[in-house]
């Protein structure tokens, strides 16, 4: 499974429990006020409810907020403040608290995101939203707190983090490997220019002294000479830049269709090319017309010889 699949199946958990504690949350500030089903929901609401006076003093707390901070009875709890549960470190200032209320008198309904500390010890994430309720003339009589435990949310949170960390390293790795296979490239170009340059002075130093000294041998046939003067001029070609250049643009040029391409270029005519190559003249003729088309050169009147020169 990809890390964006994973990723996106933890948003929408995450979605969905928020949507199921909006309509939990909604159904309990409808009924608050009607005393029986206000106990059913009250007792049993799997997330936190507790009543305060508009001090914040707690008057009561369901069953699952006593489970969340893990304390046996709301007799340990009563009358003593919502805001001595928070610790220290998260705690609001008396002027954030204002603005708390001052949230709840004007639209009658407010969210916070803080955390509670339970009887062990744990700090536990929270999400509060509070709400005002009022007597039929519209006086506010206390407050409803619906608390929702974060530490899904805040794990869920964390695993995106973690997915998030995850990826940023995959597109590091993927540029570390792009840069090392730089340099391999790099390195094997240089690699390949090197041999290229060892076999030219190769052929340079060590073939064309040899062939030399034949050209000078006595009782050579013309076709011998001519075969030595073909030897010659093709090596020639090879360390020049035309076949690189031929090979490099053409690539799907046949190796008969390079060797008639070179004699081409030396103004060798069909019938002599025939005779160094052992080959028909219309089978020459043949390997022409294929290098004409590949060259993009077939039905024009581009000269080959002249089209193949240009090319150096």
């Amino acid at each position: 499974m990809s890390r964006r699949v994973t990723k996106n199946k933890l948003l929408k958990k995450s979605k969905d429990l928020e949507n199921e504690v909006i309509q939990l949350r909604q159904l309990a500030t409808i009924l608050i006020d009607r005393t029986d089903w206000y106990q059913i929901i009250f007792n049993n609401c799997p997330f936190g409810i507790v009543i305060t006076d508009l001090d914040f003093k707690l008057q009561d707390a369901n069953s699952a907020f006593l489970g969340l901070l893990n304390y046996p009875s709301f007799d340990e709890l009563k009358d003593s403040s919502v805001v001595g549960l928070i610790p220290d470190e998260f705690r609001c200032e008396d002027s954030i608290q204002k603005n708390i209320i001052d949230e709840l008198y004007k639209d009658g309904i407010t969210r916070v995101n803080s955390s509670l500390q339970s009887t062990r010890g744990d700090v536990i994430p929270v999400n509060i939203t509070a709400c005002i309720a009022k007597n039929d003339k519209g006086t506010p009589l206390k407050i409803a707190g619906f608390v929702e435990d974060d530490s899904a949310q805040a794990h869920f949170d964390r695993q995106l983090v973690q997915k998030d960390l995850e990826i940023e390293k995959l597109k590091k790795d993927l540029d570390e490997q792009k840069n090392f296979h730089k340099v391999i490239l790099k390195q094997a170009k240089k690699n390949q220019k090197d041999m290229e340059e060892s076999i030219i002075l190769n052929i340079k130093e060590i073939i064309f002294p040899h062939l030399g000294k034949l050209q000078n041998t006595a009782n050579l046939t013309d076709i011998q000479k001519e075969y030595i003067d073909l030897l010659k001029s093709q090596l020639n070609e090879i360390i020049s830049p035309f076949y690189s250049e031929l090979s490099s643009r053409y690539s799907d040029l046949t190796s008969m269709e390079f060797r008639i391409a070179g004699l081409v270029k030396e103004g060798k005519t069909t019938k002599e090319m025939a005779r160094l190559l052992s080959l028909s003249a219309g089978t020459v003729e043949f390997h022409r017309n294929n290098i004409r088309k590949k060259l993009g050169i077939r039905n024009t009147k581009v000269n080959l010889r002249s089209h193949l020169i240009a090319m150096e």
